[in-house]
Order: C-alpha cells, then sequence, then structure tokens
C-alpha cells in the first residue's frame, strides 16, 4: 500500500505542475511490478511517473521531470529566476519528498509482524523535524518561497495531504506524528493551497 501512494503522490506533483501552466495531459495508469505492465518499454529503470511527449519521448524521474516542464512551460513560472530563490524551493521540496518518504518507510514497519520501535521513532522524528523546518521557513508567509506559488508550494502541500491520509488509512499510530497539531499555521498554509483549481 505505502509504495502505491508513493508512486502517487510523486505523479501527482508533476500532474499539479502541468495543470498550473495550462498544459493538457492525459494519465495513464500502469503497474510496474504488475504481470503485463508497460513501464519497462519506456523507463530502463521501470520505474515511475514516465511522461510520455507528442513527439514520442519517454521522461521519468521525478526531479527530471519538474525541470523539463519548467523548461519547456516557463510561463507561467513556477520556480523563481534567481540562484538563491531556487536553491531555497528546491532546499524546501527535499524536505517535503523526505517526508513522504519517512512516511512511507513508517507505515511499511507499522504493518510488520515485528516492527522496530526504533525505526518507527525514527521516521516520526524526521517527519517533525523536517515539517517544523518548513513551517519556520514559511512563517506567516503566502507561499513557500517568496510571494508567487511554485514548486515548492506544490511538493509541501501534496506530501503533508499524503501523511494526513496514512494518519486516516492506521488511526492511532501514525497520528502521533500529527503535524497540523503541531503546526497550525503551517496546516493553514497548507488547507489555503489544497484550494488552488489545480489541485
Amino acid at each position: 500500500m505505502e509504495e502505491t501512494h508513493a508512486l502517487f503522490e510523486i505523479r501527482r506533483q508533476k500532474m499539479l505542475a502541468l495543470r498550473e501552466k495550462g498544459v493538457p495531459f492525459e494519465t495513464i495508469w500502469d503497474e510496474p511490478w504488475g504481470e503485463h505492465t508497460v513501464t519497462p518499454r519506456y523507463n530502463p529503470l521501470a520505474k515511475l511517473p514516465i511522461l510520455l511527449t507528442e513527439e514520442g519521448e519517454a521522461l521519468y524521474e521525478s526531479n527530471y521531470l519538474l525541470e523539463w516542464i519548467e523548461r519547456r512551460y516557463p510561463r507561467p513560472t513556477l520556480l523563481p529566476r534567481d540562484d538563491d530563490g531556487i536553491l531555497e524551493a528546491k532546499r524546501l521540496m527535499v524536505l517535503a519528498d523526505g517526508i513522504m518518504e519517512a512516511g512511507s518507510w513508517l507505515i511499511r514497519e507499522l504493518t510488520r509482524s515485528e516492527s522496530s520501535n526504533a525505526w518507527i521513532e525514527r521516521q516520526r522524528a524526521k517527519i517533525t523535524r523536517a515539517s517544523e523546518t518548513i513551517a519556520a521557513a514559511i512563517g506567516d508567509d503566502g507561499f513557500a518561497v517568496r510571494d508567487d506559488f511554485g514548486q515548492a508550494d506544490i511538493a509541501i502541500t501534496v506530501n503533508l495531504k499524503m501523511i494526513d491520509t496514512f494518519a486516516e488509512l492506521f488511526d492511532a499510530p501514525v497520528e502521533e506524528t500529527s503535524w497540523r497539531i503541531r503546526l497550525p499555521r503551517l496546516a493553514d498554509y497548507v488547507d489555503r493551497i489544497d484550494d488552488r483549481p489545480s489541485f
């Protein structure tokens, strides 16, 4: 289950970037581990997400896809134009994606017959530290980086919303990691971004 969620969230960031830029696309679902998968035909690593261009080119890997989308469809911009702004956005995106990864590892461990409390606590601590760092960076600002909506806002919102989904699926164990309770301003920010039409 956690792998499916992780794949879904990784894809969702690309879908939202395309929607924000007004680029039409069709979503095709595949299971890389399924018997009839077509994923290896388009990605030698047999991983999702994959973006197939109108020219028939197959592109893959999440960070590369975001970079490709931004360069091929520069308006509206989803990254600052200066190095400092880009680096800040990328830093926050690393933290947001790390939250999702820790959440996936946490769920995986919670579903094992003999789970490791030390491993569980390590993943919870990652979620706590990363969400607190993101909250401090955003503060009371309208967006993650400066005054413009961008890739960092997408990554933060998508990944923290997925942690909410994990909490709903697994009730008490994951609820202990609730970033919403600890960081109400961050929760308000995520809910506001999640209200955008593209979401």
